[in-house]
C-alpha cells in the first residue's frame, strides 16, 4: 500500500501519545507488507492496534482522529486475507471521518471488487472441482503412490506392485475426486509391503484418505476447510515451509559430508591396509627396535635371535627379528649386521650388498633367481634379490632387500608370500 500520511492534530498530551503510537504501528505495517508478507510481524501489528484501541478508542480527546486506528485495522485484516473484517473496519473509518474520505472509499471499493472476484471463483470451483484441501490431499496421495512404485521396484519381490502404484498415480488427479474403492484398494495392497517405516506411514495415509472421502460423500464441502481459510493457512505456512526446507537441505548436506568422509576414510584405510596389512592370517602390527633404530610392521610380535658370521676374517654380530604364520609356511624377517669401518670403505658399498645377496643364497641354500644392487632406500644404497627355497618337498618364493646404512647392513626377507606383500612390508620399514 502507499504511504499513509497523518493529519495534523492538536498537541494535547493524549492526542500526541496516540499519534506517536499510530506512527510506530504504521511503520511496522509497512515493514510487514513490503515484498513477501511477514505474518509474524503482521500479528504483532494487530496486537498493538488492539492495545491502542482498548486505550484510546473511546477517548473524547482523540475525536475523529480514531479513523486512523480503523484504517490500519482494516489494512491488517486485508493483508491477512480477512476481507469481511477489513470491510467492517474501513466502513467505521468512513463513518468517523465522513464521506469525503476518498482514500477509505478507494480501499472499500478494492475490497468489494476482490470479494466479488473471490465469490465468483468460489462458485466456479464448487461447481466443477473438489475443495482445495481435498485437492491437496489427492496430490499427496499421488506422491505416495510414486514413492511406493519406486520402493516396489527396489524390492525385487514386489515388482508387480510397482505397476499397480504407477496406474494409481495416473488416476489420482487433483481436479477429480477418486473413488473410495480405489483408495481402499491401495490401502489393502500396501499392507504386504508394511515392513518398513515409509510404507507403514503411507498405508496409514491411504486409510485416512478413505475416511475423508467417506465424510465427503456424507457432508459434501463441509467435510473440508473452506477454500478461503485453506488459502490463508497455506500462506501462513509458506514461511514455515521455507524454514523446513532449509533444515532439510542442511541435514542432507551434513549427511552428504558424512558419506564423503566415510568414503575418504575407506579409501585411506584401504591404502593403509595395502601397506600394513597383508594376505595372511594375522594382522600386521608396528614393531620398533630401539637397539637397531628401525620400525617395521610384523604379523605379530617377532622373535629375536643373536648370532654371528665371519666376513673377511672378522666376526660380524647378527641380530634377526622374525615372525612366521600359517603353520610356519610364511614369514617375515629383518636381519641386522654390525660391520666395521675397515670393511665398509668408501666406494665398497655395492660390493658389500652383492656379498650379502650371494651369501644369503649360499648359507641358506636358496636358488638365486634375480638380483639388482643399484637401488636405494631412504637415501641409502640397497640391492634387491629373489630366490626359491625348497623345504619338505614344498617350494617357496623368497624376496630380500639389503640396505647399507653407515656400518650397519639391514636385510628384509619374506618367505612364502607374494611380491606385493613383500613390497608392502618394505614400505612399512622406517629408520628412527
Amino acid at each position: 500500500m502507499g504511504g499513509l500520511k497523518l493529519m495534523e492534530l492538536p498537541h494535547s498530551i493524549t492526542r500526541q501519545a496516540y499519534i506517536e503510537q499510530i506512527r510506530i504501528v504504521e511503520a511496522n505495517l509497512k515493514a510487514a507488507t513490503s515484498g513477501d508478507i511477514d505474518h509474524a510481524l503482521l500479528t504483532q501489528v494487530q496486537k498493538r492496534l488492539d492495545s491502542i484501541a482498548e486505550k484510546y478508542q473511546y477517548s473524547n480527546e482523540i475525536g475523529t482522529a480514531r479513523y486512523k486506528l480503523y484504517e490500519l485495522q482494516s489494512l491488517v485484516h486485508f493483508f491477512k486475507g480477512d476481507d469481511d473484517n477489513a470491510l467492517d473496519f474501513i466502513n467505521q473509518a468512513i463513518e468517523v471521518r465522513g464521506n469525503s474520505y476518498a482514500r477509505a472509499e478507494k480501499i472499500k471499493s478494492q475490497l468489494q471488487e476482490k470479494s466479488h472476484a473471490d465469490n465468483s471463483q468460489m462458485h466456479s470451483r464448487t461447481k466443477h472441482e473438489p475443495p482445495l484441501q481435498l485437492q491437496a490431499l489427492i496430490t499427496g496421495q499421488r506422491s505416495s503412490a510414486i514413492v511406493m512404485a519406486v520402493l516396489s521396484v527396489l524390492s525385487i519381490y514386489f515388482i508387480p506392485w510397482a505397476i499397480f502404484y504407477i496406474i494409481l498415480a495416473t488416476k489420482l488427479k487433483p481436479q477429480e475426486v477418486p473413488s473410495r474403492g480405489l483408495i481402499k484398494g491401495a490401502a489393502i495392497a500396501t499392507l504386504p509391503l508394511c515392513i518398513g517405516v515409509i510404507p507403514i506411514i503411507i498405508d496409514i495415509e491411504f486409510w485416512k484418505m478413505n475416511k475423508k472421502l467417506k465424510e465427503y460423500e456424507e457432508l459434501g464441502d463441509k467435510a473440508f476447510m473452506p477454500d478461503k481459510e485453506w488459502q490463508t493457512l497455506q500462506t501462513n505456512h509458506k514461511k514455515g515451509g521455507r524454514v523446513a526446507k532449509i533444515i532439510l537441505v542442511t541435514l542432507l548436506a551434513v549427511l552428504a559430508l558424512f558419506v564423503v568422509a566415510a568414503i575418504l576414510t575407506s579409501i585411506v584405510s584401504n591404502r593403509f591396509s595395502n601397506t600394513t596389512s597383508f594376505l595372511s592370517d594375522s594382522s600386521m602390527q608396528p614393531y620398533t627396535s630401539s637397539e637397531h633404530g628401525f620400525r617395521v610392521n610384523f604379523p605379530g610380535f617377532p622373535e629375536t635371535e643373536h648370532s654371528s658370521v665371519d666376513v673377511e676374517g672378522r666376526t660380524i654380530p647378527l641380530t634377526q627379528y622374525s615372525k612366521f604364520f600359517d603353520n610356519d609356511s610364511k614369514g617375515y624377517m629383518v636381519q641386522t649386521g654390525e660391520y666395521t669401518s675397515e670393511i665398509v670403505q668408501s666406494g665398497n658399498e655395492r660390493g658389500i650388498i652383492d656379498g650379502a645377496i650371494n651369501g644369503t643364497a649360499k648359507s641358506d641354500g636358496y636358488t638365486l633367481l634375480s638380483s639388482s644392487n643399484n637401488s636405494s632406500v631412504q637415501g641409502y644404497p640397497s640391492g634387491n634379490a629373489s630366490y626359491t627355497a625348497t623345504q619338505s618337498g614344498q617350494t617357496y618364493d623368497v624376496y630380500t632387500i639389503n640396505i647399507l646404512r653407515n656400518t650397519k647392513l639391514y636385510t628384509l626377507i619374506s618367505i612364502g608370500v607374494s611380491k606385493t606383500d613383500f613390497d608392502a612390508f618394505v614400505s612399512s620399514f622406517q629408520f628412527i
